[in-house]
């Protein structure tokens, strides 16, 4: 069996550009980057002891095997959803991805029950869910699970090291890196602004887009410095990608294929991305989707911005990222070095306190209807 000992992790929010940088990497001669696993997102699965995760995923993949055969699909029940819901809310977060996802299989918050389900697309890694499921019986360990599933991956394929791109992988950026001494970590960030449209598109409400950037992007923020992590601007990838792609590729001991990259980006990419983006995966490398917040018509004047400069996480898990002076959407922006603009700079009537009142009392029914044409100023 192939042992890699130096994989390579990517993940960051959501429409952030992680799926285009997967396809640019698996361009790469030495490098296999595949479909979304929803493996190593799963803090429960890292824990030891492994027997307990094993024997929960062995039940969750023999189910999802007879639903699939029998056509029936397995919800998430309800009072569960709920009660996972709550919970996050009062750490500070909130995601859209328990209540769309219809099937039964792994949440990244909790425990191996409920969210989305873990090897989803093994079909496209070539392996069958029982397959998958022989896997995880006759593996003593989380690590021999995954070097076993990759290895055979990497035999068909034609390579020598793997990558895998899940967005959610953000949380888990320690845990994958203590078991791997040698892996690498890519953090992919993006402009909060344009990232949340691209949410709301795919079914989030505002509100919701908004803490999931701010939340998944936050993830990745303590490890802008650590010596195996790496943290790339989805600007920069698209304006300068010969550029960026070499230096990702020299951080990452790899030689430096940019070209090739390119080249193959447009061939064989794994999948062409979600459906409402008008920027697909396999499409070439343009800064097409820089900015589109700031188009006329794309949201009605200071809404956006008020949104980020009232979008805040809890200071409970704040302080347990170790992060200080980022409470708010907009000091993020500012932290990565984005132009951050205060909604009342832009309208003289839209004073701070008027506009915590607002966000806090009135805007809720809106986000809920999610009416984004309406202007904010007619609810003073």
């Amino acid at each position: 069996m192939t042992q890699v000992d130096n994989p390579i992790l990517l993940g960051g929010c959501g429409s952030s550009g992680t799926s285009l940088l997967s396809h640019l990497l698996n361009g790469h001669p030495n490098l296999y980057c595949g479909a979304e696993l929803h493996l190593l997102n799963k803090k429960a699965l890292y824990e030891p002891p492994f027997t307990e995760s094993k024997s929960q995923l062995a039940r969750l993949l023999q189910k999802r095997a007879k639903a699939l055969a029998t056509g029936v699909k397995l919800r998430i029940p309800a009072r569960a959803a709920y009660l996972q819901i709550k919970r996050l809310r009062y750490d500070g977060i909130l995601t859209t991805g328990l209540l769309n996802n219809k099937y039964l299989g792994s949440s990244t918050y909790a425990n191996l029950r409920y969210g989305r389900a873990i090897f989803a697309d093994c079909a496209g890694y070539g392996l069958t869910l029982e397959d998958c499921l022989n896997l995880v019986q006759t593996s003593d360990s989380f690590k021999e699970l995954i070097d076993r599933f990759f290895a055979a991956v990497l035999l068909r394929a034609g390579k020598q090291r793997w990558a895998e791109k899940t967005p959610n992988n953000c949380y888990c950026i320690g845990e994958f890196l203590s078991l791997y001494p040698a892996g690498q970590y890519i953090h992919i960030v993006r402009d909060g602004r344009d990232v949340v449209p691209s949410l709301i598109k795919r079914g989030a409400s505002p509100e919701v887009a908004v803490r999931r950037w701010l939340h998944d992007t936050l993830m990745g923020y303590p490890y802008r410095h650590h010596s195996r992590c790496y943290m790339l601007k989805y600007e920069d990838l698209v304006s300068a990608p010969l550029q960026t792609l070499n230096q990702l590729t020299r951080f990452l001991g790899e030689s430096e294929s940019a070209k090739q990259m390119l080249a193959s980006q447009t061939k064989n990419s794994p999948t062409n991305g979600h459906s409402s983006w008008s920027v697909k995966t396999s499409d070439p490398v343009s800064t097409q989707a820089l900015e589109k917040w700031k188009k006329p018509n794309y949201f009605s004047k200071g809404y956006l911005e008020a949104l980020f400069a009232y979008t805040h996480l809890s200071s409970k898990f704040l302080d347990s990222l170790g992060i200080d002076g980022i409470r708010s959407a907009n000091d993020l922006l500012r932290a990565l070095n984005y132009e951050a603009t205060d909604c009342w700079n832009n309208n003289p009537r839209l004073s701070p306190k008027l506009m915590k009142h607002f966000f806090q009392e009135k805007v809720y029914s809106l986000l809920a209807s999610e009416k984004l044409a309406c202007d904010i100023t007619v609810f003073l």
